[in-house]
């Protein structure tokens, strides 16, 4: 059985078009044919999006950040393209306080961020149901894919596993913005600048999935401290069991710092 992931992160590195009036992106690309870090590909052509199409709406943070159980809406694809190499949407904001932040954090914005056009955040999700998955070894995924393998770019299980697993039908179930790899000074410089509560918010998701990451990292280590592992692990679970996310930026940096500070201890023993 092959066990591929059911939701990836993309980071566009293109610009794309913006209208201001209508809170508008256009050309936004949430899926490519890249090996992406979790470790596979998703064909974009493989992608059924006719029941997406039904209810296009776009969310936000997929219910990642304090309590929530649902993710908000923050507004709506007005058209779907997807071909070989990639697929975009056009994203309308909703005319709504978290969609009014989203859109200023995602570019729709007079500066973009520091003035230089570059947006707060760009990160974008999706996830799907697979329909049909294959796995490739290295050097069929490096034939196939062509200009889209990148070998300096492969994560280190696709090195080791010596092949990808890879998506070539799905059902597209949804897509949403995601603060993941976002920068969070510059997240913390839009709240300062521009009072969006959202910015905050992001900057709380941002560190309770890395102090997640972290304590899954430190918990597959046998020389751990299990005590004080275990104490800090509660203190995750209290940061993400808030009722609602901060209106601020948050203590959760203090947590991932001393996380950091664990997980460095670990390799340096092991490297030592």
């Amino acid at each position: 059985m092959i066990n591929a992931q059911e939701r990836l992160v993309v980071i566009p590195d293109r610009p794309v078009d913006r209208d201001l009036d209508s809170r508008t992106l256009r050309g936004v690309r949430f899926v490519t044919r890249a090996i992406a870090q979790d470790g596979g590909v998703v064909i974009p052509s493989g992608l059924r999006t006719d029941i997406f199409e039904s209810s296009p709406e776009v969310l936000a943070r997929h219910a990642m950040a304090g309590g929530e159980t649902t993710a908000p809406n923050i507004g709506r694809a007005i058209a779907i393209r997807t071909n070989d190499r990639y697929g975009e949407i056009d994203v309308q904001f909703a005319d709504t306080e978290l969609g009014r932040d989203y859109a200023y954090l995602y570019g729709v914005n007079e500066d973009g961020e520091n003035g230089d056009g570059i947006p707060y955040a760009r990160g974008w999700s999706f996830g799907w149901n697979d329909i049909a998955v294959e796995r490739w070894g290295l050097a069929k995924a490096k034939r196939e894919l062509a200009e889209d393998y990148d070998v300096d770019l492969l994560p280190d299980g696709v090195v080791k596993k010596r092949s990808v697993w890879v998506v070539t039908r799905g059902l597209l179930k949804e897509i949403s913005a995601t603060p993941r790899r976002a920068d969070l000074k510059a997240l913390t410089r839009a709240w300062e600048k521009g009072h969006v509560r959202e910015a905050a918010n992001m900057v709380h998701t941002i560190q309770l999935e890395e102090a997640m990451d972290t304590i899954a990292e430190l918990k597959r280590e046998n020389e751990m401290d299990q005590t004080r592992i275990a104490a800090l692990e509660r203190d995750v679970a209290a940061l993400h069991g808030k009722a609602s996310p901060p209106a601020v930026p948050g203590d959760g940096g203090e947590l991932v710092r001393e996380l950091r500070a664990l997980r460095d201890q670990v390799r340096n023993r092991k490297d030592g």
